[in-house]
């Protein structure tokens, strides 16, 4: 928000045509309407909310964004509400007509995950933003999309969060940081993926306790 190229100081047509000739200029062509959109849409802020309780007696409950906001990096937002109401169906169906059952039970089910894809989001940002350009992180990347074409049964980290309702957010996020730790130091030592055998790889996944 502040700084030398913080939006306090695109207070005028030329800076922010100037900022974005800077520092995007390839994709200037494409918004004929940059200064005008710039202008008249606010500046946000992404946050994270984690909070509890999320129920007062069996009166009052939140669900989704209220309960569990997420930045917008894995684009699981929406999703985590959807996954929110199937747990308290389950809840409701489980503790009939009792509320205040219904809502301790909800939200002890389910903080654990919303906690961990608020997580899960902030780290796939760094991730992104910090890590691209490491070699050891293109490595396993590119060991990532292998190991992905060649067996149907494994899952990187996004995959699990993104693909394989199966896991949990929570335990997704445990499982894909172990198995992101494994796969970094099996690159770390190795000139080249295509020197990596596969099938090793995937036997040292399947050992990874959660």
């Amino acid at each position: 928000f502040e700084g030398e190229n913080g939006f306090n100081n695109l207070d005028s047509d030329e800076k922010i045509l100037s900022f974005f000739k800077t520092n995007f200029s390839d994709a200037l062509d494409l918004m004929p309407d940059l200064v005008k959109t710039f202008n008249d849409n606010p500046t946000g802020a992404l946050a994270t909310i984690k909070c509890y309780p999320w129920q007062a007696n069996g009166r009052f409950l939140l669900v989704g964004d209220a309960a569990h906001a997420v930045v917008p990096f894995y684009g699981q937002g929406m999703n985590a509400s959807f996954e929110d109401c199937l747990v308290l169906d389950d809840c409701i169906n489980e503790n009939e007509g009792d509320w205040e059952a219904i809502f301790k039970a909800y939200e002890q089910k389910r903080k654990k995950d919303a906690d961990a894809i608020g997580d899960l989001a902030e780290e796939n940002f760094y991730e992104m933003s910090a890590h691209t350009a490491d070699p050891i992180f293109a490595k396993k990347r590119v060991l990532e999309r292998k190991m992905e074409e060649t067996f149907p049964d494994y899952y990187s980290k996004y995959s699990m969060v993104t693909f394989n309702p199966s896991i949990s957010y929570s335990e997704a996020m445990i499982r894909g940081r172990k198995q992101d730790e494994l796969l970094l130091g099996i690159c770390r030592g190795k000139e080249d993926v295509e020197s990596i055998n596969l099938e090793e790889v995937l036997k040292q996944v399947k050992g990874i306790e959660v």
